[in-house]
């Protein structure tokens, strides 16, 4: 990533120049985005005997890259898509304010995606457009389990990945910034559960027993542990018009 903006900057350095929105037909992009997690503790509660928990999931931030190619009013775009929640660290479960163990964990995806730009309004300096992508997300995760005094009553962790549709719908809008790059103010709403999650290695002991790589992981009721990334989310964004 940090190549890949290296790119954009010298391309924009390349030569000074002013930026006319309404010719420009290609650029690389870059931006940040942060949004409001829902999973919360969801994720953790019902995983074992446990029924308090003191953290959970509250913030999903991650980047957005790819090119951007405009045929007057409508654009593709060509990109990858990572977010990332808050690690949660140094976490307890407990039952009746008596401590049963303590645990970290970790989710992030990667997806590559196609998206279609309609340009609603445009002048050389700015314009307002919606925007819609497609792509299939992957999923890791990683928890680890200590100072148990519960079944196991042992320390373990477990790696977990799965996949899952994406689905994006914005509005944006941008204006030049500086030279050849302009700066996107982008809001919208994601699309992506991951419904299930698969373990990526054998786990010797667990709040279920012995688990095996491949298996879906389970709270002890029997229902699939599940990470919602969907929600809104707001993008600030760069644009470098190569031409």
């Amino acid at each position: 990533m940090i190549g890949f903006l290296f790119v954009l900057l010298s391309c924009s350095s390349v030569e000074a120049k002013v930026l006319n929105l309404e010719e420009s037909k290609l650029a690389g992009y870059l931006s940040v985005q942060q949004s409001n997690a829902t999973v919360k503790k969801d994720f953790f509660e019902g995983e074992s005997s446990a029924t308090d928990f003191s953290k959970g999931f509250t913030t999903q931030t991650g980047t957005d890259f790819g090119l951007v190619y405009r045929a007057q009013y409508v654009a593709w775009i060509f990109g990858f898509e990572f977010m990332k929640s808050n690690k949660i660290s140094g976490a307890t479960a407990s039952t009746a304010g008596t401590t049963d163990y303590n645990y970290t964990s970790e989710v992030s995806y990667l997806a590559p995606k196609l998206g279609l730009e309609i340009i609603l309004y445009q002048t050389a300096k700015a314009r307002v457009s919606i925007q819609g992508a497609v792509g299939t997300a992957s999923l890791t995760s990683k928890s680890d389990y200590t100072n148990l005094s519960i079944a196991p009553n042992t320390d373990f962790s477990y790696q977990g990945k799965g996949a899952a549709n994406l689905l994006n719908v914005s509005i944006a809008t941008e204006f030049v910034l500086i030279d050849n790059t302009a700066m996107q103010i982008i809001l919208g709403y994601r699309n992506l559960d991951f419904e299930k999650i698969k373990l990526s290695e054998d786990v010797a002991s667990s709040f279920q027993g012995a688990l095996t790589k491949g298996s879906v992981l389970r709270k002890l009721d029997g229902s699939q542990v599940e990470y919602d990334f969907s929600g809104l989310y707001l993008n600030l964004a760069f644009r470098v018009w190569i031409f």
